[in-house]
């Protein structure tokens, strides 16, 4: 996925467990674009700064079980108009 630097996504997991129980999402964004860890589903983050970052969604059930094969996915955030970069990181 590319987008460019000042873009807001939205992120949003779904998930079942077997057994019914409810789960929990934990998004963790790791990279040099934007870095952090979310807990909310779907959560909006804002990429400030040209890089790549690396995106893990891990998904655990009322009983403490984690998926064993985590969503991934690699952003790559390009310059946009006026070449982009700088500012703070997080959302």
């Amino acid at each position: 996925m590319t987008v460019t630097v000042g873009t807001t996504v939205q992120f949003t997991g779904s998930a079942v467990d077997p057994e019914g129980d409810s789960v929990t999402y934990e998004w963790i964004f790791t990279g040099t674009a934007v870095t952090g860890t979310f807990t909310a589903n779907p959560v909006s983050v804002r990429f400030p700064r040209q890089g790549t970052v690396s995106i893990t969604l891990n998904v655990t059930d009322s009983n403490g079980n984690r998926d064993p094969t985590p969503a991934t996915l690699t952003v790559t955030v390009i310059g946009g108009p006026g070449g982009g970069g700088g500012g703070p990181q997080g959302p």
